[in-house]
């Protein structure tokens, strides 16, 4: 998978081997983290803008291949399957190679221009729907309330994949609580959200000190099924009470 996503990447970018190497190694300039401390955003509204429109994002993103220990539990049934904050597309392609019904979210206006790229180029555009945001900006929690999430969709998906993205969002519990109204009865979350409480370390956790924890923001009707090293797995055991 790392070798097709260097070969779209060269050819999405137009980027020459070294130049596209010193962005995929992540040093210096061309760490995600050292963007961050440049522009420093401060509130809900910038963060969901450098998101929105970091250049480092696209390339640190690229080296996460798809898990097949995790997407390998998946089949046809479990479509649609919505991946959340899809990144460039690994998970996505996965998916739909094996003809699954996938839907991608993202807020990375590089990140989704070039899954899409992706996604057409390996002819799989008819197992992919795309999510824009209404608009880059920011709401209650604290990053773009995206159109896959909203009353439209109530107990629609069969699986929500949320990797390595609930750990960047203020008041993440807002948003799982929207995921799980998303998700019909016998459904799953699939989540890996590595918090830590380094507050040393500006970048890598944008959650308060006393959050909420994760079984509080999956609520009642959410059961851990299973712990799995890649990420766990969350079933809906019945309807989400409306509120």
């Amino acid at each position: 998978m790392l070798y097709s996503v260097r070969a779209h990447l060269k050819e999405f970018t137009g980027l020459g081997d070294s130049e596209l190497d010193i962005r995929l190694a992540r040093h210096g300039r061309f760490h995600f983290e050292g963007e961050h401390l440049f522009w420093n955003p401060r509130s809900a509204s910038e963060l969901a803008w450098f998101y929105a429109t970091s250049a480092t994002y696209l390339f640190a993103n690229a080296v996460h291949a798809a898990n097949p220990q995790v997407l390998g539990l998946l089949n046809v049934s479990h479509g649609p399957v919505l991946d959340f904050s899809g990144g460039v597309g690994n998970s996505v392609i996965y998916l739909a190679q094996k003809g699954i019904d996938v839907e991608y979210s993202g807020l990375g206006m590089a990140e989704m221009a070039f899954a899409r790229f992706r996604v057409h180029k390996m002819g799989l555009k008819d197992n992919v729907k795309w999510h824009r945001p209404a608009a880059v900006t920011a709401n209650a929690t604290g990053l773009n309330m995206l159109s896959c999430l909203d009353t439209d969709n109530e107990e629609r998906f069969g699986v929500i994949l949320a990797l390595d993205v609930l750990e960047h969002i203020p008041k993440f519990h807002t948003v799982v609580q929207m995921m799980v109204r998303s998700l019909r009865v016998g459904g799953w979350i699939i989540e890996n959200s590595p918090f830590g409480d380094d507050k040393g370390d500006p970048f890598g956790v944008h959650v308060p000190e006393g959050e909420v924890t994760m079984v509080q923001a999956m609520g009642p009707t959410m059961k851990k099924i299973q712990l799995h090293p890649y990420g766990t797995i969350w079933a809906k055991t019945e309807v989400h009470p409306r509120r």
